[in-house]
């Protein structure tokens, strides 16, 4: 399962026959999917090893986003579980009790102090847009990364919703190498855009 094995091969072959041998075209954007597994670690290494000025990973947890990026040198790596992260939590929705009526007096003679001095706040400047929060979404997160550049390659190697985000990101004939599925189907399997390769590789084990 390692470099050597069936998984290097895989990488090596889809990444040599889908996305070309090297030199690289300059500033050439690559997304691996499934960036943590041994298939899509080992093709984002080659499209960086090959000339990809930037390779980005999407995995589910952000321990795999350390590992990808620290170990196996990615550019940057996302959380496609960041959606879910993000939602409010269920459990919130119900009501705290009520504080204790010493308490609620004390808070309320607070706040009149508070209001006093309310006027000034109404002069205060709005946020500044480089203080703002990072996008709470995947496909918010990605344009993010790429910047201007749109994505040129794709090593897909799970499918799924993740897919289609990252295909609505590529470049008109941006080639995809769908060397996998585990997520399920995604909505553009037939986006007319992209060129959309299979890679199959058969080995055959003589004894």
């Amino acid at each position: 399962m390692g470099v050597l094995g069936v998984s290097g091969v895989t990488a090596y072959l889809a990444v040599r026959d889908l996305f070309g041998k090297p030199p690289w075209p300059l500033d050439q954007t690559v997304v691996v999917t499934g960036a943590a597994g041994s298939v899509g670690s080992c093709a984002g290494q080659l499209c960086k090893l090959w000339g990809a000025d930037k390779v980005i990973g999407i995995c589910g947890s952000d321990e795999k986003c350390v590992t990808v990026t620290h170990k196996y040198g990615f550019d940057a790596c996302l959380n496609y579980n960041i959606e879910l992260a993000a939602a409010p939590n269920l459990a919130a929705d119900t009501p705290p009790a009520p504080p204790p009526a010493s308490a609620a007096a004390a808070e309320n003679s607070d706040e009149d102090e508070v209001d006093k001095g309310s006027d000034d706040d109404d002069d205060e400047e709005e946020e500044p847009a480089s203080s703002l929060k990072p996008p709470e979404d995947l496909a918010g997160q990605l344009a993010l990364l790429c910047g201007d550049s749109p994505v040129d390659c794709f090593f897909d190697c799970t499918g799924g919703p993740a897919a289609s985000i990252v295909k609505a990101a590529m470049v008109d004939g941006g080639k995809v190498a769908k060397v996998g599925s585990l997520g399920g189907p995604d909505t553009s399997e037939h986006d007319h855009r992209l060129v959309i390769k299979v890679s199959m590789l058969v080995c055959v084990w003589v004894f």
